[in-house]
């Protein structure tokens, strides 16, 4: 509505000479004042359109437009005009309430967006939560750690996770048989343990796509 009126600012004092009940006329000063709500409002804006306007999944932009809902409110709290600066100081307040808590949600999405991962999350984090920023962080990857964790042995005991086992016992086994009855029950373990040891950890699948670099 804001912006349509400015659209058609010109057009209200030739309606005024038209219309002689038409008696309310803003004068420059006032639109003016409506030309800077409009650009904080605008942002917001674009960002309920991005999240609720679009046709195919976007949950992977939900912070983004967040943390850009977030500047807008500091900048216009900050260094905004008075009457900008009361309007936007209310806004954030009502947004610091909402947002006091990590949104998992949109911060696992983040990170599953190859373009962004931990150091998207940690930018936006660092504006949104300020010296909470750390926490959430740390509590983020615990989450997506736990997440992962449940995949894995979902995955293992739809695979049967019995090979593994089966496998450390051969291991054993053929180990024992390979030492002859000259050496002893360490030299049996710590060839055991040479053996295991020559195959490197490998990460998770979770800590190897952090690691990658990012996609762009």
């Amino acid at each position: 509505m804001i912006s349509t009126a400015l659209h058609f600012k010109e057009v209200f004092p030739r309606f005024q000479d038209r219309e002689p009940n038409y008696r309310y006329f803003s004068d420059h000063e006032e639109w003016d004042k409506v030309e800077k709500i409009a650009e904080v409002l605008q942002v917001i804006n674009c960002v309920t359109n991005i999240i609720f306007g679009s046709e195919y999944p976007t949950a992977n932009l939900y912070l983004a437009e967040v943390f850009c809902i977030k500047l807008i409110l500091d900048e216009a709290v900050n260094s905004g005009p008075f009457f900008i600066k009361e309007m936007a100081a209310k806004m954030k307040l009502k947004f610091d309430k909402y947002w006091s808590e990590c949104n998992l949600l949109m911060a696992v999405v983040t990170i599953l967006d190859p373009r962004y991962k931990l150091t998207g999350l940690k930018m936006c984090f660092q504006h949104i939560y300020g010296q909470e920023a750390t926490r959430n962080m740390t509590l983020v990857h615990q989450i997506m750690t736990e997440i992962y964790q449940e995949y894995v042995i979902l995955s293992n005991e739809q695979e049967g996770s019995t090979s593994l086992s089966a496998s450390g016992e051969n291991s054993i086994n053929s180990t024992m048989q390979s030492s002859n009855s000259s050496q002893t029950g360490w030299s049996i373990m710590i060839n055991f343990v040479k053996d295991e040891e020559a195959v490197p950890a490998l990460k998770s699948e979770l800590e190897t796509y952090l690691d990658k670099p990012k996609y762009f």
